[in-house]
């Protein structure tokens, strides 16, 4: 048991060596590749939940879309439509890239930081943080394999149950898409709106939604510490090593039906029908300005190129959404990262409820509130919040501190705590 603990819970990473450094630039190049072919399965979805979590991903919608319009005689709109398809998966493909390769000749540009990030790389000399990369990329490897290693308990489970094993491995996905039928078919029609005009109610009122989910999954200490401060704690950022919105293993996919059914309500609100065509176009347009939503050598594109902050704005990315991850307690709300939340146009919810901020010309450090030093750990910092749960659960034996446990504000503290990923 000493050995196990050595290895998966004790043990840390510590890259060494120029073989560390061509490795990274392999996953670069990979996840230039694989990512936006990922992210064009998803085009269809106006809320992406993120891997492991249900959505009906694939290539069908798209090629459905294709087919529609050349069986309806648009060939000119089909062409078009390819073309911009083709130019965005380049464009993406280029940029994740680039942030990468670029990124000591763009961190120049904040000296201070870049010899900070050099104290804890693996060489200093080029100033790049392979330990962070690493540590994050290995992170969402440990996120995928957990979350198909629990499938398959669910498929164990409904086997014993009597159902087949692929029923309960694809519990989740069938869960999300019973929450998708049943908004589909229980919530009746508003207005049934021109699809592009529809597109844009849906975006505005989802984001009402999306905000105070997001929010909530800031504020309060069970949401934070089981599902969404990992997203929170890397201290750079790049494609390869961002990781889910929602973390989807152990516990993420419980709030997947409710979030589902949510969002589902609402787009049947303003449409009769599902909506494609236009989703892919409007995704299309969102995904221009992404490129540096999560990128920390990217940071000042969207101040060099005015019409990428004009639609990070517009859409809740580039230096719009950066800030959310910044670190500075100016920037910090119940010991969380509480600005610039997101969703609806021009950062619309943000505004309404006062926790929008100008993004600063200079670029902020980003990762938990203070920067606090994490184990270079993936496996410790994957089941980090569970653990701590668990741990204060079992040591604080009064109930109204077991309360705030589970249902106090994110910087509640019990009597007797121990955070699992950070080093004290």
């Amino acid at each position: 048991m000493d050995k196990i603990k050595a290895v998966f819970w004790r043990a840390e990473i510590n890259c060494q060596g120029s073989g560390w450094r061509k490795l990274a630039s392999g996953i670069a190049v990979l996840s230039a590749i694989l990512v936006p072919i990922a992210l064009t399965a998803s085009f269809h979805l106006l809320d992406y939940l993120g891997p492991g979590l249900g959505d009906d991903t694939g290539y069908h919608y798209l090629t459905m879309v294709m087919g529609d319009l050349e069986a309806a005689g648009h060939t000119r709109t089909l062409v078009v439509f390819i073309l911009a398809l083709i130019a965005l998966l380049c464009w993406r493909g280029w940029f994740i890239y680039l942030a990468y390769a670029d990124y000591r000749k763009n961190n120049a540009l904040y000296p201070n930081e870049l010899k900070q990030k050099g104290e804890g790389s693996c060489d200093d000399d080029w100033g790049f943080p392979l330990n962070t990369f690493f540590l994050f990329v290995f992170f969402n490897v440990c996120m995928l394999l957990g979350a198909a290693a629990l499938f398959a308990v669910f498929g164990l489970i409904a086997k014993l149950g009597g159902f087949t094993f692929v029923d309960g491995y694809a519990f989740v996905k069938n869960m999300v898409a019973t929450a998708d039928h049943l908004a589909k078919t229980h919530v009746p029609t508003l207005v049934d709106l021109p699809p592009f005009l529809a597109v844009i109610c849906i975006y505005a009122v989802t984001g009402f939604f999306h905000y105070w989910l997001h929010r909530l999954a800031h504020q309060f200490r069970l949401l934070w510490l089981l599902l969404h401060r990992p997203h929170h704690m890397p201290d750079t950022l790049m494609e390869p090593l961002t990781t889910g919105v929602v973390v989807a293993f152990p516990v993420g996919f419980l709030v997947m039906f409710p979030y589902v059914f949510l969002f589902g309500a609402c787009g049947k609100l303003f449409s009769a029908e599902p909506i494609f065509f236009e989703v892919l176009v409007f995704n299309l347009i969102v995904n221009i300005a992404n490129i540096s939503a999560h990128s920390t050598s990217l940071y000042h594109i969207g101040f060099r190129h005015k019409w990428i902050g004009f639609l990070g704005h517009l859409f809740g990315g580039a230096q719009y959404h950066y800030v959310h991850h910044a670190s500075h307690p100016l920037y910090s709300r119940q010991n969380t990262n509480l600005v610039n939340i997101g969703a609806g146009p021009f950062m619309l919810w943000d505004r309404v409820f006062g926790t929008y901020v100008e993004p600063p010309l200079v670029r902020p450090e980003i990762g938990l509130t203070g920067q606090p030093t994490l184990y270079k750990n993936p496996v410790r910092l994957l089941f980090a919040g569970i653990f701590q749960i668990a741990y204060e659960l079992k040591e604080n034996r009064g109930w109204k501190e077991r309360v705030k446990i589970v249902f106090g504000p994110s910087d509640y503290t019990p009597p007797v705590s121990k955070d699992f990923a950070l080093r004290t």
